[in-house]
């Protein structure tokens, strides 16, 4: 009797219930992640003399304790084009990057780019 309360729980529809509600709210389910990739999305900018610094964190160190972490950061064009792809392994719990024409092969333009973190660890709850 035990496991199907806690089956019905932890399903899906009664996750979204609750967290609807507002009543024992579930902020993150890692039943099914084994391996995390963790994005976000920024601007960058490198025309008229502008250049981005960008800080970030090493998120999974931070919150899950995991030392073997690694982003990648993907620069894309205002058009939407590949410019470069970064790939960082080591990093402080606080890092930052500056974005400026040099970085991005003498590109004096602006664009989006984004920040995935991963690990090769399965995050438990």
């Amino acid at each position: 009797m035990k496991s199907l309360i806690k089956k019905i729980k932890s399903s899906k529809l009664s996750v979204i219930l609750r967290n609807n509600l507002n009543y024992r709210s579930i902020p993150f389910n890692f039943k099914k992640i084994k391996y995390s990739s963790v994005s976000d999305a920024f601007l960058w900018r490198t025309d008229n003399g502008f250049s981005t610094i960008f800080k970030y964190t090493d998120i999974l160190k931070l919150f899950f304790k995991i030392e073997d972490s690694y982003i990648e950061i993907i620069f894309y064009s205002k058009e939407n084009k590949l410019i470069k792809k970064l790939i960082i392994n080591e990093m402080d719990y606080s890092n930052e990057i500056l974005i400026d024409s040099e970085l991005l092969n003498n590109l004096k333009d602006y664009g989006t780019f984004y920040i995935y973190h991963f690990t090769n660890q399965k995050i438990e709850n």
